[in-house]
């Protein structure tokens, strides 16, 4: 959780730095920036509450997408010109909209960020940065069933929880000869 708010912190501060017309300007009352996201309020909330009181005058109105219409309201708000300051996109959505010229480049707040988080990828097109990686994640888990049978697993009963995920990674990894339970890359490895 704090890293996706870390994550967030960044973004919000980047693009309101970068983009002179970030929030719309409300007398008395601040800078509201709209953010479009796709994520439950009960886990952005405590993000949101965050970045508001490390930047007092600023209000981040949220408005939550689906899946399943999201993409047809993006496009529909950039047609007309109502999109909003900061908005989530999927990572298969990024190139498309980064070739149609609607997304502010960031590459400098890569540079400025580089070394602090992975997955910049997910976020280049044509050698510049038009996004911020926020969430990397896998939707599905795979298993070796050799692996899973070597170490006297059953392949066809994998595990129900995250316990469970480490102990057989503990048993795989026990195998010896450079074979491990779960593979993760380093920071550095990653560069």
């Amino acid at each position: 959780m704090m890293r996706r708010a870390h994550w967030f912190l960044v973004a919000m501060a980047s693009l309101c730095a970068l983009t002179a017309s970030c929030g719309k300007k409300s007398g008395t009352q601040g800078t509201t920036i709209r953010f479009w996201q796709f994520w439950d309020m009960a886990v952005v909330t405590p993000i949101i509450t965050e970045f508001e009181k490390q930047n007092p005058g600023v209000h981040v109105e949220v408005e939550q997408l689906t899946w399943a219409t999201g993409l047809e309201k993006i496009q529909a708000a950039l047609a007309s010109g109502t999109q909003p300051d900061v908005c989530e996109l999927g990572s298969t959505w990024l190139p498309r909209f980064s070739y149609e010229g609607v997304l502010e480049d960031l590459t400098p707040v890569y540079e400025a960020e580089r070394d602090s988080f992975l997955m910049w990828d997910s976020a280049l097109y044509k050698d510049h940065v038009y996004g911020l990686p926020w969430v990397q994640g896998s939707r599905v888990l795979f298993l070796n069933r050799d692996l899973f049978q070597k170490a006297g697993l059953d392949p066809d009963h994998p595990p129900d929880t995250w316990d469970d995920l480490l102990e057989a990674s503990k048993k795989i990894s026990a195998l010896g000869n450079g074979v491990y339970g779960v593979i993760r890359k380093s920071r550095k490895a990653a560069k």
